[in-house]
């Protein structure tokens, strides 16, 4: 049985994953309109390629963690999430009008949530649970 941090853990991932999904589906159009969008993006395929792969990856994450136990998948997911905190600051500091943007909050929210459910994975009794025999990935 997974300890209550590991459960913990999933319901505020998925909820974070789902959060970016509807965010990311909403805000196609602006994703689309920005200049780096322009540079990278050509077409409604790619930028919804581009929209999938974060939570697909996420999902990955999930499964790796709270379903095979694996310490490392849970060391590469704190370590994304720290590089996307500090992405999403960079984001912040250079663009002073993304404040006002619907986006923004939402995407702040789903952070939010990842960092809770990364901060569940190293509670003592997930620690322990992780330290247990380990299943083959």
């Amino acid at each position: 049985m997974r300890p209550k941090a590991i459960r913990w853990f999933e319901r505020f991932l998925l909820a974070a994953l789902l959060v970016d999904l509807a965010n990311n589906i909403s805000s196609r159009s602006a994703i689309a309109a920005s200049k780096s969008a322009r540079a990278f993006l050509y077409n409604e395929i790619t930028i919804s390629i581009v929209s999938i792969i974060p939570v697909a990856v996420g999902i990955f994450f999930w499964f790796l963690i709270s379903k095979k136990r694996s310490n490392v998948a849970r060391w590469i997911l704190t370590t994304l999430v720290v590089c996307g905190i500090l992405g999403f600051a960079a984001t912040f500091l250079q663009n002073t009008n993304i404040a006002s943007q619907r986006m923004f909050f939402i995407a702040a929210m789903a952070e939010l949530l990842k960092i809770v459910a990364v901060a569940c994975l190293f509670f003592p009794e997930a620690s322990g649970w992780f330290a247990r025999e380990q299943r083959p990935i």
